[in-house]
């Protein structure tokens, strides 16, 4: 997509014309968040998702230095597999009390500089669906079913379940677990780390 414009500025009175410009909008215009999605947040966020458009988004039951690394991975696999990454806020764990209650990324990052140095769009929650407030522990108007991959290994029988994140979102997740490929070392049965390009390219498959 071409967000730039030639302007021709004709020669008037006898006038040189000027050498021909190239306008672009301010990058904090490209980049706004409501060009990649219908419209305002709305109570299901499926139905605020362009049907031209591909997102990813992602979460993890951690600590904050790992839900952090999470998102940057999932920010590169957006890049790689032309997916809006929707970065979910950082939700309190078994550390932390429910009643912390989660921080949005953007809070704390700057995510605008983060859009114009990637250039491309980065998507928070909050841009799709309409969320309770930060501390309450109410779960929004519309609880809804989605359907994700695991990344756990075969020999964790069940994925890790972020419900207290999940609960903010109000996602009801059913999870299908991902080919051996995906992982780093796939003669490993216990092996727990995966490689990002074998993801993207199951995204794409």
């Amino acid at each position: 997509m071409d967000y730039s414009c030639v302007n021709i500025v004709r020669a008037l009175n006898g006038t040189t014309p000027e050498t021909p410009t190239r306008e672009r909008p301010p990058e904090t215009d490209v980049w706004e968040t409501s060009k990649y999605v219908r419209t305002v947040p709305q109570a299901r966020f499926q139905d605020n998702l362009r049907k031209d458009t591909f997102y990813l988004t992602s979460w993890t039951k951690a600590g904050f230095t790992n839900q952090f690394i999470g998102y940057v991975n999932m920010v590169y696999l957006g890049t790689v597999s032309d997916r809006i990454p929707i970065i979910p806020p950082f939700a309190p764990d078994d550390h932390i009390s429910s009643s912390a209650g989660p921080l949005p990324f953007g809070e704390i990052f700057d995510l605008d500089r983060l859009r114009r140095s990637l250039r491309k769009p980065v998507l928070e929650w909050s841009d799709v669906k309409s969320l309770p407030p930060r501390l309450s522990l109410d779960a929004p108007s519309s609880v809804e079913q989605f359907g994700c991959w695991s990344t756990r290994p075969p020999h964790e029988k069940e994925p890790f379940l972020a419900h207290n994140l999940l609960h903010h979102l109000g996602l009801d997740i059913s999870y299908t677990r991902l080919p051996e490929y995906i992982r780093q070392d796939p003669s490993l049965a216990a092996h727990s780390h995966i490689a990002l390009m074998p993801l993207a390219q199951k995204i794409y498959s």
